[in-house]
């Protein structure tokens, strides 16, 4: 049984968001935490990426408050601009799941954006840095 996950840290000398992939492990009946688990597979980077995307900018609490970096600017961008072309969120997604250190490329994206609910899905075929091709579809309440 596969129970990876993935954390994201900020770490206080530089400020550098650090990401381990770690792992939950069964040895001698115990549960038992890895964090020197240093290769993403399609699992850990689906979570990533999921992770990436569910976050608007400014949202995270590790972030610089007056300089957000992480998250998308959902509110602003997004859902601020009236008559979206869908291209235009397509590049932002594209731009969020290409900053992903576990994504080595996107072969194919596609978005639909249902203002009314504030859901859009996200269907993608990318690379993970590993050579795995992982094709996912989420949904993202925005």
């Amino acid at each position: 049984m596969d129970l990876s996950f993935v954390t994201k840290t900020k770490t206080a000398i530089d400020g550098n968001t650090q990401i381990r992939y770690n792992d939950l492990e069964i040895a001698g009946g115990d549960l038992v935490l890895t964090t020197d688990y240093d290769r993403p597979n399609v699992e850990t980077a689906r979570q990533s990426i999921l992770a990436t995307l569910s976050v608007f900018r400014g949202e995270w609490f590790l972030d610089n408050p007056d300089n957000p970096a992480y998250g998308i600017e959902y509110v602003g961008e997004v859902l601020g601009t009236k008559g979206l072309p869908i291209d235009f969120l397509n590049s932002i997604l594209t731009d969020a799941i290409l900053s992903d250190n576990t994504v080595a490329s996107i072969e194919e994206l596609s978005s639909s954006l249902d203002r009314a609910t504030r859901v859009a899905t996200v269907n993608f075929t990318c690379t993970i840095k590993t050579g795995e091709t992982m094709r996912e579809a989420l949904e993202l309440q925005i």
